[in-house]
C-alpha cells in the first residue's frame, strides 16, 4: 500500500511540475509529450488527493495526513532538484520504486 501511495504522489507531482512553465524539460521525449497533453493538470491534481485519501484510508485521518505530507514534501524535494539535473528519467525511478516494492514485501 505505501508503494502505491508513493507511486501516485510522484505521478501526480510529476505532472504537475511539467505543467509548470518555469520548469527546464528535456528538448525531446517524455517530457515534451507530457507538457503538450491537456489534461494533465486535472489528472495530477487527482493522483494526489487520491494519493491523499489512500493514505488516510491506510493510516488513519491524522496520522494519515501528516504521512502525506511528509511523503509529498519528500517527492517533491526530490523532484524539484533532480529533474533539471537530468538525473531522474524512467529507468531509474523503475529501479527505485521495483527496489521499494522487493523491501515492502521482504519485511511483511
Amino acid at each position: 500500500m505505501t508503494t502505491l501511495i508513493l507511486l501516485l504522489t510522484f505521478a501526480g507531482f510529476y505532472a504537475l511540475y511539467n505543467t509548470s512553465s518555469r520548469a527546464e524539460l528535456a528538448q525531446g521525449g517524455f517530457d515534451v509529450w507530457l507538457r503538450s497533453q491537456s489534461l494533465l493538470k486535472p489528472a495530477g491534481v487527482i493522483l494526489l488527493v487520491g494519493s491523499l485519501i489512500l493514505t488516510v484510508l491506510h493510516k488513519g485521518l491524522a496520522a494519515g495526513i501528516l504521512y502525506y505530507f511528509v511523503i509529498l514534501s519528500t517527492i517533491a524535494s526530490l523532484i524539484i532538484i533532480l529533474c533539471p539535473l537530468r538525473i531522474m528519467n524512467y529507468k531509474a525511478v523503475a529501479i527505485v520504486f521495483i527496489g521499494i516494492v522487493i523491501a515492502e514485501n521482504l519485511i511483511l
